[in-house]
């Protein structure tokens, strides 16, 4: 499930942060146990990515659990790569009280290859989930 968006304009009393352009996003991705390992999820994600691109969308993000190294290495060979890390984005399951932090992953589009959006380095810039927009 994706989709493409941009965000409100946020007051100006939001410590200086601006909303987010027009982007794509993934909002979920998942592949039945018995069919993973087939490119399927790739598949799906590239044509979001298309779709994105005829919309001129600057980027494409998503949020990943940072335990999930499958879903990470496949997004990075995709050309995702983290732009920030999310603390606590996810609450926690069943009996587990523990939370767990989200990589925020970018991937530039076609009308937004200059790189504004994206950055590598992004496991240095740590931020709390009210800091999204």
């Amino acid at each position: 499930m994706g989709k493409t968006e941009k965000s409100p304009p946020l007051p100006a009393a939001s410590s200086g942060l601006e909303g987010l352009p027009w982007h794509g996003h993934i909002s979920a991705l998942t592949v039945a146990p018995s069919m993973r390992q087939m490119g399927i999820g790739a598949m799906l994600s590239e044509r979001l990515e298309q779709e994105c691109n005829d919309q001129k969308a600057l980027f494409m993000d998503l949020f990943v659990r940072k335990s999930n190294h499958v879903a990470i290495n496949m997004y990075r060979k995709m050309g995702y790569s983290t732009y920030r890390v999310v603390q606590d984005y996810y609450s926690g399951i069943n009996d587990n009280l523990e939370s767990e932090h989200a990589l925020d992953m970018r991937k530039p589009l076609s009308a937004g290859e200059d790189g504004t959006y994206t950055r590598e380095d992004g496991e240095a810039y740590v931020v709390q989930p009210w800091d999204l927009w």
